[in-house]
């Protein structure tokens, strides 16, 4: 006899969903994949749960069992909850934002085009997800299909007897390159991961900056102090994405504060970081490459704390300590002074 799947979740006579905490042992349970019917287990001994009649020789058993569970799991779990937070990408300022967004209809095992996914979520605002499951076998040629047409993808890698949805972790199609899908969830691990275009967003592009702030020893007096990394802004002059004038620092994406103009910084950008961490940026001469720029200073001595030092600390406390406090990151609302409102309108002029 085939082992039976152990099931968290059933549906009613009338195809509503039921999880096993609300079972009843009067009421009639069947299996979402097969409408086979159920036994509702809610003994002493074992873990509550439906299961399908001891002499089931249908296919909700062994690998097909397994996924069969997962995606009906997940169809569940997002009826349940009702939304999805998703995390969208201003095309304009490329602000990064967390928005909550109503499920309007899940479908199971339905489709167009030459594949179908194990399930499709509607979300409100015209948004389709993509849902797969990986147990065993990949996606293959399924994935490229969906990268080119850069669908909405949510993808969960099982092991094998789930009983809850994870939490999921969102990448963008062009931030995970070819294949690294594969990687990104460790041996034996459940993930939940969702691959996106930039979904659309409404709101104001209001002037923002992202910022890290880390703490180095200062090489003249010794003393820890705070400084920091600029990331990007908006709005911001100057085309310096793609350039030489950024770092990677782990998934962190530096700016070279010496390879900025004077003034390209908004003032009230880095005054509130400033006042809000205590760490002590100002415009300042460097021997080094015989310019004035954005420098940090140490907080207990002043002394200059220039790029070159800079980074060389960085990147040793980085590499010993990646993604713990060593490095905080900060978003900054800011509100632009009057000439630089005038510098931004003149620039838009002459382009």
């Amino acid at each position: 006899m085939v082992k039976s799947i152990s099931y968290p979740i059933a549906k009613t006579i009338d195809m509503q969903w039921v999880h096993i905490n609300d079972a009843k042992h009067e009421q009639n349970y069947f299996c979402p994949e097969c409408d086979s019917p159920f036994i509702a287990r809610l003994g002493n001994s074992n873990t509550h749960h439906f299961a399908h009649k001891p002499d089931y020789l249908g296919v909700c058993t062994g690998e097909s069992g397994y996924h069969s569970l997962a995606k009906h799991l997940l169809a569940y779990h997002c009826e349940h909850e009702g939304q999805i937070p998703l995390l969208s990408v201003c095309k304009k300022c490329h602000r990064r934002i967390i928005e909550t967004k109503k499920v309007i209809k899940i479908e199971v095992e339905k489709g167009q085009d030459n594949y179908r996914p194990d399930l499709r979520i509607f979300l409100e605002g015209d948004i389709e997800i993509d849902c797969e499951v990986v147990y065993k076998n990949p996606l293959g040629e399924k994935i490229e299909l969906y990268r080119q047409k850069e669908s909405n993808l949510l993808i969960w890698f099982i092991t094998a007897q789930v009983n809850e949805v994870p939490p999921f972790v969102q990448y963008g199609w062009l931030e995970t390159g070819e294949d690294d899908y594969f990687f990104l969830p460790k041996r034996g691990e459940e993930r939940l991961l969702l691959v996106t275009s930039s979904l659309p967003t409404n709101h104001d592009c209001i002037p923002y900056g992202i910022a890290y702030i880390a703490k180095v020893d200062c090489y003249r007096c010794h003393h820890e102090t705070k400084i920091v990394l600029l990331s990007t802004w908006y709005p911001m002059w100057g085309q310096r994405e793609g350039s030489e004038s950024y770092m990677s620092i782990g998934n962190y994406d530096i700016c070279y504060h010496d390879n900025l103009s004077n003034n390209e910084v908004p003032y009230a950008f880095w005054n509130q970081i400033n006042s809000k961490f205590g760490t002590k940026l100002s415009i300042d001469f460097s021997k080094t490459v015989q310019s004035k720029y954005l420098m940090n200073h140490c907080s207990h001595c002043g002394a200059k704390i220039g790029d070159a030092f800079l980074y060389e600390a960085i990147v040793e406390k980085a590499q010993a300590n990646i993604g713990a406090s060593t490095i905080e990151k900060v978003e900054i609302l800011f509100t632009l002074t009057d000439w630089e409102k005038k510098k931004i309108e003149n620039t838009k002029l002459q382009n």
